[in-house]
């Protein structure tokens, strides 16, 4: 109910566009976990780990569930038109596995940055990079294809492999991208959402 009461309010200030729906059922699903373990056992520590694991469990069967008959519906979302048209599961698969490509790609890669002392942001745009060469982002298959998103995957492996925000050509690279993407109106925000969850997952690590 507290998810249907945000959504609400993210429409409400949008004039009805879906901005922020995935990331409100991510970051409530996880806050969600957090909030149970915690009553589970007052005081004691969380990891990103156990709390991933347990939306994998809570959202076990997800799929399946909201897949199911779409051929028999009028009207589709964003999400069940990826999945109808290519198969791809989403924000409902990621949580279903756990958020898998957080645990053992984007979370480990931010976490020995920020060891590093790389400043934040840094840290964070290089860990972007990782999700978008990692990941399909079905927001840029709803509002391109399938061959921009490979475009946007292969390009964010090419800045890796030289260094991304880690080094000075990398990091050149890096703001090239961002004007290629701006220009071509291509939005990685199922990465963003990711990142997101990353930070989130790292602070909870930290506490």
């Amino acid at each position: 109910e507290a998810g249907k009461r945000a959504e609400e309010q993210m429409f409400l200030f949008t004039n009805g566009v879906n901005t922020h729906k995935g990331m409100i059922f991510s970051l409530g699903l996880l806050c969600g976990c957090a909030g149970y373990l915690l009553g589970q056992r007052p005081g004691q520590d969380l990891s990103g780990e156990e709390i991933c694991l347990l939306a994998s469990e809570m959202c076990q069967g997800i799929c399946d569930r909201d897949f199911s008959g779409l051929n028999q519906k009028k009207q589709l979302t964003k999400g069940e038109q990826m999945y109808r048209n290519y198969g791809y599961k989403g924000v409902r698969g990621v949580a279903e596995s756990g958020y898998e490509i957080v645990r053992t790609v984007s979370l480990p890669v931010y976490t020995k940055l920020r060891s590093m002392d790389i400043p934040q942001n840094d840290a964070l745009v290089h860990t972007l990079l990782y999700l978008i060469k990692n990941t399909e982002d079905t927001n840029i298959v709803s509002r391109h294809d399938r061959e921009t998103a490979l475009y946007a995957k292969e390009y964010a492996g090419i800045v890796l492999k030289e260094g991304g925000m880690l080094s000075e050509k990398g990091r050149h690279m890096t703001y090239q991208m961002d004007d290629d993407f701006i220009d071509r109106y291509i939005s990685p925000g199922g990465c963003a959402d990711l990142l997101a969850v990353t930070h989130f997952l790292y602070k909870i690590n930290q506490m």
